[in-house]
């Protein structure tokens, strides 16, 4: 019986990563074929996913620099996001602020977030799970953070989108945006 929890956590484990797998602090993807190197001073936390009702399917990848504590000073995600088969569409999301990163043209957005208000807006969503995750793992995110979005299709279809978030206490709007941008790099295999 233990050999096969055994092995069926292995599966689910390999099902989880069959995309993606971490390398200290370089997500290598092969759907999109990318690189991305996350700043060193930021600790992977994992991943997780889930379902956006029965729309799409996505895989969040945590990084942080939290005290000892367990309070959160900044945070970088990657949202992995594909529409499910079953759902006819694909995302239409338009490029208001478009900037390059490495071989991907993104949509960058920057501006104050309330983990609070966005679950009381969405409960049971990205950002409900994402707390409840963080907490699962001993550490707490506050409310008044700045942070910068970033945005891209990665199939001709676009059902498949990258979504790379960072956030931070504080922070000036007007170069918050280049701050977040250093904070990672994007490279093709």
């Amino acid at each position: 019986m233990a050999r096969f929890v055994l092995t069926l956590l292995l599966l689910l484990i390999s099902a989880v990563s069959a995309s993606r797998r971490i390398e200290g602090n370089r997500i290598v993807s092969t759907d999109p074929k990318i690189v991305i190197d996350v700043d060193r001073t930021l600790k992977l936390v994992g991943r997780f996913e889930d379902d956006i009702r029965d729309a799409a399917h996505y895989e969040r990848i945590v990084f942080a620099d939290a005290d000892a504590k367990g309070n959160i000073h900044r945070m970088w995600i990657a949202q992995f996001e594909q529409m499910l088969p079953g759902h006819r569409g694909s995302y239409d999301s338009k490029v208001n602020n478009r900037v390059q990163i490495g071989p991907l043209a993104f949509d960058q957005q920057v501006g104050r977030y309330s983990f609070s208000r966005s679950i009381a807006s969405k409960p049971g969503g990205e950002a409900d799970k994402t707390k409840q995750f963080l907490l699962g793992r001993g550490l707490h995110v506050d409310d008044d953070l700045t942070v910068a979005r970033f945005e891209t299709h990665t199939d001709a279809q676009n059902r498949s989108e990258l979504l790379i978030f960072y956030w931070e206490h504080g922070g000036d709007l007007n170069t918050f945006a280049q701050k977040a941008r250093s904070t990672f790099a994007i490279h093709t295999q």
